[in-house]
C-alpha cells in the first residue's frame, strides 16, 4: 500500500522532517503540521489513509486531536508517537505506536502493518 497519503503530526521541527523523508522513501505521500489545530485543518481538506500523531504536543495534545479526529473519521488508521510511555492512550481505538527514535525498519513496519489492519 505504498501509495497511501500519510498525514504527520508533531511539533518537534526534526521529528517531522525525519518522519516525512522516511515516509518518502518508503514510497508514501507525507504531509506534515506541527500542531492539533493545523492537524484538525489539514484533515478537513484532504484525504489521508493513516495519521502519525504527537502524544506530547503543546496547546492541544494528541489525546485531544485524536478525539475529535474520531468525531470527523471514527475508522480512520492512527499511530501515536511517543518517546515517553503509551499508558494515557489505553482504551483508545488506534493502529499501533511508534517510539521515538524511531528507526526506518521501525517505521515500515508499524506503517504497513497499520495500514494493512
Amino acid at each position: 500500500m505504498a501509495d497511501a497519503n500519510i498525514l504527520v503530526v508533531d511539533d518537534n521541527d526534526m521529528v517531522r522532517s525525519v518522519a516525512q523523508q522516511m515516509l518518502v522513501a518508503l514510497g508514501y505521500e507525507a504531509a506534515v503540521v506541527d500542531s492539533g489545530e493545523r492537524a484538525l485543518e489539514e484533515f478537513s481538506e484532504s484525504r489521508f489513509d493513516l495519521i502519525l500523531l504527537d502524544l506530547g504536543m503543546p496547546e492541544m495534545s494528541g489525546t485531544q486531536v485524536y478525539n475529535a479526529l474520531r468525531v470527523q473519521a471514527p475508522d480512520r488508521k492512527i499511530v501515536f508517537m511517543t518517546g515517553h510511555s503509551v499508558r494515557e492512550v489505553q482504551g483508545m481505538d488506534y493502529a499501533a505506536y511508534l517510539s521515538k527514535p524511531f528507526t526506518l525498519a521501525a517505521s515500515r513496519e508499524t506503517v504497513e502493518g497499520a495500514l494493512a489492519a
